[in-house]
Protein backbone atom coordinates (compact mmCIF):
# COMPACT_ATOMS: atom_id res chain seq x y z
CA UNK A 1 0.00 0.00 0.00
CA UNK A 2 1.02 3.40 -0.99
CA UNK A 3 0.23 5.97 2.07
CA UNK A 4 1.92 9.46 1.30
CA UNK A 5 2.20 12.51 4.12
CA UNK A 6 4.07 15.37 4.07
CA UNK A 7 7.83 15.18 2.56
CA UNK A 8 11.22 13.43 4.11
CA UNK A 9 12.96 15.28 6.25
CA UNK A 10 15.71 14.69 4.63
CA UNK A 11 15.45 14.53 0.76
CA UNK A 12 19.32 15.11 0.10
CA UNK A 13 19.57 11.80 -1.36
CA UNK A 14 21.25 11.75 -5.53
CA UNK A 15 19.38 8.74 -6.51
CA UNK A 16 15.47 10.03 -5.05
CA UNK A 17 12.80 11.96 -6.11
CA UNK A 18 10.27 10.81 -4.01
CA UNK A 19 12.07 12.45 -0.98
CA UNK A 20 11.77 15.83 -2.75
CA UNK A 21 8.47 15.59 -3.56
CA UNK A 22 5.72 17.36 -1.08
CA UNK A 23 2.48 16.36 -0.35
CA UNK A 24 0.08 17.48 2.05
CA UNK A 25 0.87 16.72 5.58
CA UNK A 26 -2.33 14.39 6.87
CA UNK A 27 -3.62 15.03 9.89
CA UNK A 28 -4.71 11.96 12.15
CA UNK A 29 -8.07 11.30 11.09
CA UNK A 30 -7.53 11.62 7.77
CA UNK A 31 -4.36 9.26 7.76
CA UNK A 32 -6.61 6.55 9.47
CA UNK A 33 -9.69 7.04 6.67
CA UNK A 34 -7.19 6.45 4.38
CA UNK A 35 -5.64 3.96 5.57
CA UNK A 36 -9.02 2.00 6.18
CA UNK A 37 -9.82 2.10 3.04
CA UNK A 38 -6.48 0.71 1.53
CA UNK A 39 -6.28 -1.84 3.87
CA UNK A 40 -10.18 -2.93 3.12
CA UNK A 41 -9.45 -3.46 -0.22
CA UNK A 42 -6.58 -5.18 0.13
CA UNK A 43 -8.14 -7.99 2.30
CA UNK A 44 -11.27 -8.03 0.33
CA UNK A 45 -10.86 -11.17 -1.39
CA UNK A 46 -8.09 -12.81 0.95
CA UNK A 47 -6.15 -12.14 3.67
CA UNK A 48 -2.66 -11.68 2.39
CA UNK A 49 0.30 -12.83 4.11
CA UNK A 50 2.39 -10.19 4.56
CA UNK A 51 1.90 -6.19 4.19
CA UNK A 52 3.83 -3.78 3.21
CA UNK A 53 3.18 -0.22 3.31
CA UNK A 54 5.60 2.15 1.35
CA UNK A 55 5.30 6.25 2.40
CA UNK A 56 6.62 9.28 1.26
CA UNK A 57 9.85 9.49 3.63
CA UNK A 58 9.65 7.41 6.89
CA UNK A 59 6.87 5.90 8.58
CA UNK A 60 8.64 6.70 11.85
CA UNK A 61 9.04 10.98 11.62
CA UNK A 62 6.32 12.39 13.95
CA UNK A 63 5.79 15.08 11.42
CA UNK A 64 4.79 12.98 8.77
CA UNK A 65 2.83 10.24 10.69
CA UNK A 66 2.26 10.54 14.34
CA UNK A 67 2.99 7.94 16.39
CA UNK A 68 -0.85 7.40 17.43
CA UNK A 69 -1.54 6.84 13.75
CA UNK A 70 1.62 4.19 13.38
CA UNK A 71 0.13 2.35 16.77
CA UNK A 72 -2.91 2.35 15.11
CA UNK A 73 -1.89 0.75 12.11
CA UNK A 74 0.16 -2.10 13.37
CA UNK A 75 -3.01 -3.25 15.73
CA UNK A 76 -5.34 -2.74 12.81
CA UNK A 77 -3.31 -4.90 11.08
CA UNK A 78 -3.11 -7.66 14.00
CA UNK A 79 -6.38 -7.77 14.19
CA UNK A 80 -7.08 -8.54 10.49
CA UNK A 81 -5.03 -12.00 11.15
CA UNK A 82 -2.22 -10.46 8.45
CA UNK A 83 1.17 -12.41 9.64
CA UNK A 84 3.76 -10.02 8.58
CA UNK A 85 4.33 -6.04 8.42
CA UNK A 86 6.88 -4.52 6.27
CA UNK A 87 7.16 -0.60 7.87
CA UNK A 88 9.26 2.07 5.77
CA UNK A 89 11.12 4.24 7.71
CA UNK A 90 14.67 6.07 8.07
CA UNK A 91 16.89 4.48 9.97
CA UNK A 92 17.74 7.28 12.23
CA UNK A 93 14.14 7.79 13.54
CA UNK A 94 14.24 4.39 15.33
CA UNK A 95 14.56 4.72 19.00
CA UNK A 96 13.85 2.35 22.01
CA UNK A 97 11.08 4.44 22.73
CA UNK A 98 9.02 3.80 19.33
CA UNK A 99 10.19 0.36 19.36
CA UNK A 100 8.71 -0.16 22.87
CA UNK A 101 5.36 1.33 21.36
CA UNK A 102 5.38 -0.91 18.49
CA UNK A 103 5.85 -3.99 20.53
CA UNK A 104 2.84 -2.82 22.88
CA UNK A 105 0.64 -2.82 20.22
CA UNK A 106 0.95 -5.57 17.04
CA UNK A 107 -0.24 -8.90 19.01
CA UNK A 108 1.42 -11.84 17.01
CA UNK A 109 2.09 -9.33 13.72
CA UNK A 110 5.66 -10.07 12.70
CA UNK A 111 7.36 -6.43 11.84
CA UNK A 112 10.30 -6.37 9.38
CA UNK A 113 11.83 -2.57 9.09
CA UNK A 114 12.12 -1.65 5.18
CA UNK A 115 15.24 0.38 5.77
CA UNK A 116 17.66 1.46 2.45
CA UNK A 117 21.03 0.67 3.56
CA UNK A 118 22.52 1.47 0.07
CA UNK A 119 25.55 0.61 0.43
CA UNK A 120 28.37 -0.34 3.19
CA UNK A 121 30.23 2.47 2.73
CA UNK A 122 30.84 5.63 4.24
CA UNK A 123 32.45 7.58 1.49
CA UNK A 124 29.95 6.54 -0.76
CA UNK A 125 27.08 7.07 1.63
CA UNK A 126 28.03 10.46 2.01
CA UNK A 127 28.52 11.06 -2.02
CA UNK A 128 24.89 9.54 -2.69
CA UNK A 129 23.74 12.29 0.23
CA UNK A 130 22.85 9.68 2.49
CA UNK A 131 21.90 10.90 6.27
CA UNK A 132 23.39 8.20 7.82
CA UNK A 133 26.76 6.10 8.03
CA UNK A 134 27.16 2.24 8.43
CA UNK A 135 28.08 2.13 11.91
CA UNK A 136 24.20 4.00 12.03
CA UNK A 137 22.99 0.54 10.53
CA UNK A 138 24.95 -1.19 12.32
CA UNK A 139 23.67 0.22 15.80
CA UNK A 140 19.94 0.39 14.75
CA UNK A 141 20.31 -3.29 13.26
CA UNK A 142 21.49 -4.53 16.83
CA UNK A 143 18.73 -2.24 18.97
CA UNK A 144 15.85 -4.33 16.60
CA UNK A 145 17.16 -7.59 16.84
CA UNK A 146 16.79 -6.84 20.57
CA UNK A 147 13.20 -5.79 20.69
CA UNK A 148 12.56 -8.79 18.57
CA UNK A 149 11.66 -7.22 14.63
CA UNK A 150 13.35 -7.96 11.65
CA UNK A 151 15.10 -5.82 8.69
CA UNK A 152 14.37 -5.84 5.30
CA UNK A 153 17.02 -3.84 3.61
CA UNK A 154 17.03 -2.11 0.52
CA UNK A 155 20.58 -2.43 -1.21
CA UNK A 156 21.43 -0.49 -4.18
CA UNK A 157 23.26 -2.31 -7.53
CA UNK A 158 25.06 0.14 -9.68
CA UNK A 159 25.21 2.91 -8.13
CA UNK A 160 27.52 5.95 -8.97
CA UNK A 161 30.56 7.06 -7.40
CA UNK A 162 31.83 3.00 -6.83
CA UNK A 163 33.09 0.03 -8.73
CA UNK A 164 29.41 -1.97 -8.93
CA UNK A 165 30.86 -5.22 -8.24
CA UNK A 166 33.07 -4.56 -5.75
CA UNK A 167 30.44 -2.35 -4.08
CA UNK A 168 28.00 -4.84 -4.18
CA UNK A 169 29.64 -7.26 -2.72
CA UNK A 170 31.10 -5.48 0.19
CA UNK A 171 27.52 -4.25 0.96
CA UNK A 172 26.01 -7.77 0.60
CA UNK A 173 28.55 -9.65 2.59
CA UNK A 174 27.78 -6.91 5.15
CA UNK A 175 23.97 -6.84 5.12
CA UNK A 176 23.92 -11.06 5.11
CA UNK A 177 25.49 -10.58 8.41
CA UNK A 178 22.17 -8.50 10.16
CA UNK A 179 19.97 -8.43 7.65
CA UNK A 180 16.69 -11.26 7.49
CA UNK A 181 15.75 -9.61 4.09
CA UNK A 182 17.89 -8.58 1.70
CA UNK A 183 16.73 -6.78 -1.52
CA UNK A 184 19.18 -6.11 -4.65
CA UNK A 185 16.97 -2.77 -6.57
CA UNK A 186 18.64 -1.86 -9.79
CA UNK A 187 19.39 1.92 -9.33
CA UNK A 188 17.41 4.13 -11.73
CA UNK A 189 17.03 7.71 -11.44
CA UNK A 190 14.05 9.24 -10.89
CA UNK A 191 12.69 12.43 -12.36
CA UNK A 192 13.89 15.43 -9.72
CA UNK A 193 16.66 13.49 -8.23
CA UNK A 194 20.44 14.62 -9.24
CA UNK A 195 21.41 11.29 -10.53
CA UNK A 196 19.50 11.58 -13.49
CA UNK A 197 21.93 15.27 -14.64
CA UNK A 198 24.75 12.47 -14.01
CA UNK A 199 23.31 10.21 -16.76
CA UNK A 200 22.87 13.20 -18.81
CA UNK A 201 26.68 14.56 -18.34
CA UNK A 202 27.76 11.16 -19.41
CA UNK A 203 29.28 10.41 -15.78
CA UNK A 204 26.63 7.37 -15.07
CA UNK A 205 24.25 5.10 -16.50
CA UNK A 206 21.58 2.31 -15.07
CA UNK A 207 22.25 -1.24 -15.33
CA UNK A 208 19.74 -2.96 -18.16
CA UNK A 209 19.13 -6.66 -17.52
CA UNK A 210 21.65 -8.25 -18.42
CA UNK A 211 23.83 -6.39 -16.68
CA UNK A 212 22.11 -6.17 -13.42
CA UNK A 213 21.96 -10.30 -13.42
CA UNK A 214 25.83 -10.63 -13.59
CA UNK A 215 26.25 -8.54 -11.15
CA UNK A 216 23.75 -10.03 -8.71
CA UNK A 217 23.50 -13.41 -9.56
CA UNK A 218 26.51 -14.49 -6.86
CA UNK A 219 24.20 -13.81 -4.06
CA UNK A 220 20.67 -15.33 -5.33
CA UNK A 221 21.73 -18.83 -3.39
CA UNK A 222 21.38 -17.07 -0.25
CA UNK A 223 17.35 -17.46 0.73
CA UNK A 224 17.05 -14.39 2.50
CA UNK A 225 18.04 -12.25 -1.11
CA UNK A 226 15.79 -11.12 -3.90
CA UNK A 227 16.32 -8.84 -6.70
CA UNK A 228 14.01 -6.29 -7.55
CA UNK A 229 15.15 -4.75 -11.36
CA UNK A 230 11.80 -2.93 -12.50
CA UNK A 231 11.20 -1.46 -9.19
CA UNK A 232 8.58 1.33 -10.84
CA UNK A 233 7.72 2.20 -14.95
CA UNK A 234 10.86 3.51 -15.74
CA UNK A 235 11.12 5.89 -18.55
CA UNK A 236 13.50 9.14 -19.02
CA UNK A 237 11.17 11.88 -17.33
CA UNK A 238 13.23 15.36 -18.02
CA UNK A 239 12.77 17.13 -14.60
CA UNK A 240 11.66 20.70 -15.57
CA UNK A 241 14.65 22.91 -14.79
CA UNK A 242 16.33 20.91 -18.00
CA UNK A 243 13.94 21.52 -20.01
CA UNK A 244 15.23 24.06 -23.18
CA UNK A 245 13.81 23.86 -26.63
CA UNK A 246 16.79 22.04 -28.49
CA UNK A 247 17.05 24.32 -31.86
CA UNK A 248 19.48 24.10 -34.93
CA UNK A 249 20.92 21.81 -37.45
CA UNK A 250 24.22 21.32 -36.45
CA UNK A 251 26.37 18.78 -34.52
CA UNK A 252 25.35 20.04 -31.09
CA UNK A 253 21.82 19.24 -31.49
CA UNK A 254 22.55 15.92 -33.46
CA UNK A 255 24.77 14.74 -30.51
CA UNK A 256 22.89 16.10 -28.01
CA UNK A 257 23.14 14.55 -24.51
CA UNK A 258 19.17 14.54 -23.73
CA UNK A 259 18.79 12.38 -26.58
CA UNK A 260 21.69 10.23 -26.13
CA UNK A 261 19.97 9.63 -22.63
CA UNK A 262 16.86 8.34 -24.59
CA UNK A 263 18.80 6.36 -27.32
CA UNK A 264 20.10 4.69 -24.46
CA UNK A 265 17.05 3.95 -23.08
CA UNK A 266 15.16 2.93 -26.13
CA UNK A 267 18.21 0.58 -27.16
CA UNK A 268 18.60 -0.94 -23.56
CA UNK A 269 15.49 -0.61 -21.68
CA UNK A 270 12.43 0.08 -24.30
CA UNK A 271 10.19 -3.23 -24.71
CA UNK A 272 7.33 -2.80 -27.58
CA UNK A 273 3.96 -3.49 -26.97
CA UNK A 274 3.60 -7.32 -27.66
CA UNK A 275 0.75 -6.56 -30.55
CA UNK A 276 2.71 -3.68 -32.15
CA UNK A 277 4.69 -6.56 -34.19
CA UNK A 278 4.54 -5.13 -37.55
CA UNK A 279 7.43 -1.72 -37.76
CA UNK A 280 6.29 1.14 -40.03
CA UNK A 281 9.43 3.41 -40.15
CA UNK A 282 7.47 7.29 -40.67
CA UNK A 283 9.32 10.82 -41.08
CA UNK A 284 9.04 13.48 -38.43
CA UNK A 285 7.18 16.37 -39.30
CA UNK A 286 7.51 20.22 -38.34
CA UNK A 287 4.83 20.55 -36.20
CA UNK A 288 5.86 19.27 -32.39
CA UNK A 289 3.57 16.71 -31.18
CA UNK A 290 3.81 14.80 -34.54
CA UNK A 291 0.03 13.65 -34.38
CA UNK A 292 -1.09 17.31 -34.91
CA UNK A 293 0.69 17.81 -38.25
CA UNK A 294 -0.66 17.21 -41.28
CA UNK A 295 1.61 14.86 -42.77
CA UNK A 296 1.12 12.31 -39.45
CA UNK A 297 -2.59 13.29 -39.66
CA UNK A 298 -2.72 12.16 -43.03
CA UNK A 299 -0.42 9.54 -42.89
CA UNK A 300 -2.62 7.96 -40.10
CA UNK A 301 -5.95 8.89 -42.16
CA UNK A 302 -4.86 6.65 -44.78
CA UNK A 303 -4.19 3.37 -42.77
CA UNK A 304 -6.15 3.59 -40.24
CA UNK A 305 -9.52 1.14 -41.31
CA UNK A 306 -6.19 -1.33 -42.54
CA UNK A 307 -7.02 -5.00 -40.90
CA UNK A 308 -3.91 -4.84 -39.51
CA UNK A 309 -3.18 -1.50 -38.58
CA UNK A 310 -3.68 -2.65 -34.59
CA UNK A 311 -0.19 -4.38 -34.71
CA UNK A 312 1.47 -1.53 -36.94
CA UNK A 313 3.83 0.33 -34.69
CA UNK A 314 4.86 3.69 -36.18
CA UNK A 315 8.36 4.85 -35.51
CA UNK A 316 9.94 8.30 -36.20
CA UNK A 317 13.38 8.76 -37.06
CA UNK A 318 14.48 11.99 -36.62
CA UNK A 319 17.64 14.33 -35.10
CA UNK A 320 16.76 13.38 -31.83
CA UNK A 321 17.40 9.42 -33.05
CA UNK A 322 14.57 6.67 -33.16
CA UNK A 323 11.30 7.83 -32.10
CA UNK A 324 8.20 5.21 -30.81
CA UNK A 325 5.23 7.48 -31.56
CA UNK A 326 4.05 6.33 -27.85
CA UNK A 327 6.72 9.27 -27.15
CA UNK A 328 6.58 12.01 -29.43
CA UNK A 329 4.96 13.87 -26.40
CA UNK A 330 7.79 13.64 -23.83
CA UNK A 331 10.26 15.90 -23.79
CA UNK A 332 12.57 16.10 -25.66
CA UNK A 333 10.67 14.69 -28.93
CA UNK A 334 7.96 17.83 -28.57
CA UNK A 335 10.59 20.49 -28.06
CA UNK A 336 13.13 20.15 -30.81
CA UNK A 337 13.30 22.00 -34.20
CA UNK A 338 15.71 20.50 -36.89
CA UNK A 339 15.97 23.50 -39.98
CA UNK A 340 16.30 21.75 -42.73
CA UNK A 341 17.86 25.50 -44.69
CA UNK A 342 20.15 25.37 -42.15
CA UNK A 343 22.08 22.27 -43.02
CA UNK A 344 25.19 22.07 -45.03
CA UNK A 345 26.37 18.86 -46.52
CA UNK A 346 29.09 18.08 -43.78
CA UNK A 347 25.78 18.30 -41.64
CA UNK A 348 23.90 15.69 -43.73
CA UNK A 349 26.08 13.36 -44.40
CA UNK A 350 26.89 13.23 -40.21
CA UNK A 351 23.20 12.96 -39.73
CA UNK A 352 23.12 10.00 -41.77
CA UNK A 353 25.94 8.41 -39.92
CA UNK A 354 24.46 9.22 -36.88
CA UNK A 355 20.95 8.03 -37.37
CA UNK A 356 21.94 4.43 -39.34
CA UNK A 357 24.45 4.07 -36.09
CA UNK A 358 21.35 4.86 -33.97
CA UNK A 359 19.01 3.11 -36.18
CA UNK A 360 21.01 -0.11 -35.74
CA UNK A 361 21.62 -0.63 -32.27
CA UNK A 362 17.44 -0.28 -31.93
CA UNK A 363 16.95 -3.16 -33.97
CA UNK A 364 19.72 -5.22 -32.75
CA UNK A 365 17.63 -5.34 -29.88
CA UNK A 366 14.28 -4.97 -31.05
CA UNK A 367 14.23 -6.34 -34.47
CA UNK A 368 13.01 -9.67 -33.77
CA UNK A 369 9.62 -8.47 -32.05
CA UNK A 370 8.79 -7.30 -35.51
CA UNK A 371 7.07 -9.70 -37.86
CA UNK A 372 7.78 -7.02 -40.87
CA UNK A 373 9.71 -3.92 -41.41
CA UNK A 374 8.46 -1.02 -43.62
CA UNK A 375 9.51 2.24 -44.82
CA UNK A 376 7.72 5.14 -45.83
CA UNK A 377 10.38 8.00 -46.74
CA UNK A 378 10.80 10.63 -49.33
CA UNK A 379 13.54 9.11 -51.94
CA UNK A 380 16.18 11.71 -51.46
CA UNK A 381 15.31 12.22 -47.69
CA UNK A 382 18.79 11.49 -45.43
CA UNK A 383 16.49 9.56 -42.73
CA UNK A 384 16.09 7.07 -45.35
CA UNK A 385 19.04 6.52 -46.23
CA UNK A 386 20.33 6.15 -42.56
CA UNK A 387 17.09 3.18 -41.88
CA UNK A 388 17.97 1.34 -45.39
CA UNK A 389 21.61 1.56 -44.85
CA UNK A 390 21.14 -0.05 -40.69
CA UNK A 391 18.76 -2.52 -42.47
CA UNK A 392 21.03 -3.77 -44.76
CA UNK A 393 23.75 -3.81 -42.70
CA UNK A 394 22.24 -5.86 -40.29
CA UNK A 395 20.41 -8.14 -43.37
CA UNK A 396 17.13 -7.75 -42.45
CA UNK A 397 14.46 -7.96 -44.78
CA UNK A 398 12.29 -4.51 -45.51
CA UNK A 399 9.56 -3.32 -47.85
CA UNK A 400 9.71 0.25 -48.93
CA UNK A 401 6.41 1.86 -49.33
CA UNK A 402 6.75 4.58 -51.77
CA UNK A 403 8.21 2.70 -55.10
CA UNK A 404 11.16 4.98 -57.07
CA UNK A 405 8.89 4.86 -60.07
CA UNK A 406 6.42 6.52 -57.87
CA UNK A 407 8.52 8.87 -56.18
CA UNK A 408 9.58 9.84 -59.55
CA UNK A 409 6.00 11.01 -60.43
CA UNK A 410 5.44 13.52 -57.32
CA UNK A 411 8.36 14.23 -56.38
CA UNK A 412 8.21 18.05 -56.79
CA UNK A 413 5.20 18.49 -55.10
CA UNK A 414 5.03 20.48 -52.12
CA UNK A 415 4.79 17.92 -49.95
CA UNK A 416 4.77 14.69 -52.02
CA UNK A 417 4.71 11.93 -48.88
CA UNK A 418 1.24 13.21 -48.42
CA UNK A 419 -0.11 13.25 -51.97
CA UNK A 420 -2.94 10.79 -52.92
CA UNK A 421 -0.10 8.36 -55.39
CA UNK A 422 1.78 8.03 -52.21
CA UNK A 423 -0.77 7.82 -49.62
CA UNK A 424 -1.81 4.90 -51.94
CA UNK A 425 1.19 3.17 -52.40
CA UNK A 426 1.32 3.36 -48.28
CA UNK A 427 -2.17 1.49 -48.41
CA UNK A 428 -1.31 -1.23 -50.55
CA UNK A 429 1.70 -2.04 -48.96
CA UNK A 430 0.71 -2.42 -45.77
CA UNK A 431 -2.43 -4.30 -46.94
CA UNK A 432 -0.02 -6.91 -47.38
CA UNK A 433 1.10 -6.73 -44.08
CA UNK A 434 0.56 -10.17 -42.18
Amino acid sequence: MVLESGKCSWGSCVFCGWGKKATDTKGLEQLKQEFDSKLGRAIKAEIPKRIKLFTSGSMLDEQQYPTEFVSYVVSELDKTGIAEFVLETNVLDISQEKLDSLNKHKGKLKILFGIGLEVADDDVLKKLGKQSTVQNFTDKAELIKQNGFGIRAYVLVNPPFCEPASCLDKTMEFALECCEEIVMINTYPHRDAPLFDLWVQGKWRPADQAEFDKLTSKWLKHKQVETDFANYKFVPKFPRRLMTKIIGANHDCLVHPYYQVWQDFLQRFYEPRPEKNILLFIPCAFRKPYKKSRTHRAIFRAIKDLQSYKQIHPIVVSSPGVIPVEFQSYYPFANYDWPEWEETAETKQEYTSVNKERVKLFLKKHASHYKQIFVYFKHTSETRQAIIAALDELGLEYNECLSKQGWETIKDEKNPIIHETALAELRDCLAKAQ
